[in-house]
């Protein structure tokens, strides 16, 4: 199989519109890559040899370009993407459709994003993310009851002490609740 590389740009496209691309490659800063990336997805329909060296380096049309112009991995962009927890777990997730072993010691600090990956990509706990995860009384919630499905008692205390509005405590002593758990015992004054 040929390399990308080698493949003639007409083959690419055959209807380009060269002085329309100049025009929007004359000045490609992060405020016209999302039209540079729609360009590309609408008017080329495919991919944009001239315009790849900018897209990689503006994560989120790097994303979208990858998801919805190459269709699959974009290895170039790999680097940038898997820095943005948000992007690495989406391309995981919807592009490589499993785990991104590179990306996971960037998405593991973000909790929400760690959460997700462990629920979505994983498919199980994932033990390296959890004290990160535990930090955020939403997300230690959501884990507890998503990939856990059990008792946390590790992130009892961030939920426990989370603003009583937000109802996170409350919500997981419901979810222990309708697991047939003795909730007596586990109340802010046991710790």
């Amino acid at each position: 199989m040929e390399k990308y590389s080698d493949i003639p740009v007409t083959e690419l496209a055959p209807e380009r519109d060269l002085e329309e691309e100049a025009r929007l490659l004359q000045d490609p800063d992060s405020h016209n890559m999302w039209l540079i990336v729609q360009y590309a997805m609408f008017n080329i329909k495919g991919r944009w040899p001239e315009a790849e060296p900018y897209i990689v380096q503006h994560v989120p049309e790097a994303y979208q370009y990858a998801r919805n112009v190459i269709k699959g991995r974009w290895p170039e962009a790999e680097p940038h993407i898997m820095k943005e927890p948000v992007h690495a777990y989406n391309y995981a997730k919807k592009i490589i459709k499993g785990r991104w072993l590179e990306a996971e010691p960037y998405i593991m600090k973000d909790p929400v994003n760690a959460y997700k990956y462990a629920r979505d990509v994983m498919e199980e706990r994932w033990p390296e993310a959890e004290p990160f995860i535990a930090e955020s009384p939403e997300e230690a919630l959501w884990y507890a009851t998503d990939v856990i499905k059990d008792r946390w008692p590790e992130a009892e205390k961030t939920m426990s002490s989370s603003d009583p509005e937000d109802g996170v405590w409350r919500r997981y002593k419901y979810f222990l609740g309708l697991l047939g758990k003795d909730l007596d015992i586990w109340t802010k004054e046991s710790w």
